[in-house]
């Protein structure tokens, strides 16, 4: 007579510590894989704005976009040649959010405004440079009272045109939200969403190149922030802090 013996108790709890422990070996190994695709997405992303952004300024004898025309669009409503609030949100306005951002270019911006969109307000994660490269008046400095050309510019290749935006804490409806704009005095910051640690921060420079930047300082919500405030050094921003922007990066378009 065969006599089916079960698992002991031992035995048990071996297996389980062992499917307990491959998990604990898996679970960073799918999180770094996820991180990686949603950094690929958004420079991917950023990439097809730098196609947007050369279009524009090739048909604009070289400018940047300003960050907000005569007609009231943001500079991202000019480079998809779409019109801004009551009008349909266009497919290419997923473009200006960030993959690991939730909203979605459709939402309500204001709940009481069905016809306004988070689209049609500049309520993206990914900003403009637009004080530096498209501002009709300086926040910053004198220097910077018109918009640039491509031609322009000091180091292509080092000048920041977009980046993942950090959200406008001067508004408290957006608080939440990106924004569509990258300064480079108080606010909004660019802000790192890339990467298991969150720490990477998508870039797009004016050369069309778009790369991966590593943040060095850390807020007081504990998120990564890459750009801050410049310091005073005639800037005009004296009383906020100033930290390093990382190596090979820029956001004054003449500075050599």
């Amino acid at each position: 007579m065969c006599v089916h013996r079960g698992f002991t108790l031992i035995e048990l709890l071996l297996v389980i510590a062992i499917v307990g422990l491959l998990a604990a070996l898996l679970v960073p190994t799918v999180n770094l894989v996820r991180a990686s695709a949603k950094s690929v997405d958004c420079r991917n992303r950023q990439g097809q704005i730098g196609v947007f952004t050369l279009r524009y300024a090739n048909d604009n004898h070289g400018f940047f976009p300003p960050v907000g025309g005569s007609d009231g669009n943001w500079w991202l409503q000019q480079l998809t040649e779409t019109t801004g609030i009551g009008s349909a949100v266009p497919p290419e306005a997923r473009l200006f959010f960030c993959s690991t951002d939730s909203h979605r270019p459709e939402e309500l911006a204001k709940p009481w405004k069905p016809t306004v969109k988070a689209w049609h307000v500049g309520m993206t994660s990914i900003g403009y440079n637009s004080q530096v490269l498209g501002q009709a008046s300086a926040w910053i400095d004198a220097s910077y009272t018109r918009r640039a050309r491509l031609n322009e510019l000091a180091k292509p290749a080092e000048t920041l045109v977009t980046a993942d935006s950090g959200a406008n804490p001067g508004l408290p409806t957006m608080a939440s939200w990106g924004y569509h704009q990258v300064t480079v005095n108080e606010w909004p910051v660019a802000q790192a969403r890339h990467g298991v640690d969150r720490r990477d921060c998508v870039v797009m420079f004016a050369d069309g190149r778009v790369a991966s930047v590593r943040a060095a300082w850390r807020g007081a919500d504990s998120s990564w922030t890459v750009y801050q405030a410049v310091s005073d050094g005639g800037l005009g921003c004296g009383k906020y802090q100033a930290f390093p922007l990382p190596a090979g990066v820029d956001t004054l378009w003449d500075r050599r």
